[in-house]
């Protein structure tokens, strides 16, 4: 969704495909895991035919599609703090709701759950300071955070605590971009 989102963003006319979760099908008939052997999404397959796999590459690839749209930055210190962040919502926070969606329970849980509130500790600090991670404007950390944070809800991680995030979702979920890949996900707003 991420991916998707970024790509909505820079309107690059992408074209989406989605996968059935049970056959692993296109709606082609194509197996996934020809596309991906990993079996999981994103997957974006460029115009040569090649695939690129893992958020961490594809997002910060979508950004430099279109420089212009500033959604990576092009060069410098920001570059790198931009894939630090991506770095960060990547093994960070989408790594500790893993185990929640698989059922994490009793010890484990309460583990997993007070992990993701010291992370959201210093995503809050940063929105803190400005209304996306590194400033006045979203770019590819924002739209993964955004779609790992939505997933608190559904794995009922609380984080009532922190103000800034809440107001950061509230700010993404109002974005076009994002509201037309909602749309196009068939996901609840």
């Amino acid at each position: 969704m991420a991916a998707h989102i970024v790509l909505n963003e820079i309107d690059s006319g992408a074209e989406f495909v989605k996968v059935d979760r049970e056959t692993r099908k296109t709606p082609d008939g194509e197996d996934y895991s020809s596309v991906n052997p990993n079996g999981y999404v994103p997957a974006l397959r460029l115009d040569d035919g090649s695939v690129m796999l893992e958020n961490a590459a594809i997002l910060p690839y979508l950004g430099d599609l279109k420089p212009e749209a500033g959604f990576m930055p092009r060069n410098g210190k920001d570059r790198y703090r931009a894939m630090e962040w991506v770095g960060f919502v990547n093994s960070e926070v989408h790594g500790n709701y893993r185990p929640l969606f698989a059922g994490a329970e009793g010890a484990l849980r309460e583990n997993l759950v007070k992990r993701l509130a010291a992370r959201y500790k210093t995503i809050d600090a940063a929105l803190a300071r400005s209304p996306y991670l590194m400033g006045d404007t979203p770019m590819v950390a924002d739209a993964y955070l955004y779609v790992v944070t939505r997933w608190a809800e559904r794995t009922k991680v609380d984080l009532s605590a922190f103000a800034n995030v809440a107001a950061f979702m509230a700010r993404m979920g109002e974005r076009p971009a994002v509201l037309k890949t909602i749309q196009e996900e068939g996901l609840p707003a």
